[in-house]
């Protein structure tokens, strides 16, 4: 009697005797895909509803132009989070010895402060700013617009974009 007890009293708190199955193994997760360096595509730019006339991409000579202050908004496909190193390739014309100021924007932030050419040739200024992974909306703004007609014209030019990861 006493063992159909003890057998009883184990069957009603689930226990057979067997020792308990061990849980499965959780699913391995998948590796992180690598970071990628992007060129952004200028061609498929965004530019202001205002004045849209003042703002292009110049296929021949293979660059955005701005010929007035705003933004331009470019798409970037981010594969992974990390730090990215930044080179935007920029040129302006001259007006009353000043240079085009500009700022680089990721998501409507603006990182790595105001910038200014310092020549009025195409030349790559580079910053290293942290991304996340996904579509990123990647903004260049001009912000110093000079202009009197037949006089001199201030306006900024981005020949290209592109994003490295670093190391």
């Amino acid at each position: 009697m006493r063992r159909a007890t003890l057998a009883l009293a184990l069957f009603a708190a689930g226990c057979s005797g067997a020792p308990p199955k061990p849980e499965p193994a959780p699913a391995p997760k998948p590796a992180p895909l690598p970071a990628k360096p992007v060129a952004l595509d200028l061609a498929k730019f965004k530019g202001p509803a205002e004045n849209a006339e003042l703002f292009g991409w110049n296929d021949g000579d293979g660059k955005l132009f701005y010929y007035t202050a705003g933004t331009i908004e470019l798409t970037a496909a981010i594969a992974a989070d990390g730090d990215y190193d930044v080179t935007v390739t920029a040129s302006c014309d001259e007006a009353q010895g000043q240079k085009a100021k500009w700022t680089f924007a990721v998501d409507g932030r603006v990182v790595g402060g105001e910038r200014t050419c310092t020549t009025t040739d195409a030349k790559d200024y580079t910053l290293r700013i942290p991304l996340q992974a996904g579509e990123r909306k990647i903004g260049i703004a001009f912000l110093n617009d000079l202009f009197k007609e037949g006089e001199y014209d201030l306006n900024f030019y981005v020949h290209g974009v592109a994003l490295r990861p670093t190391k």
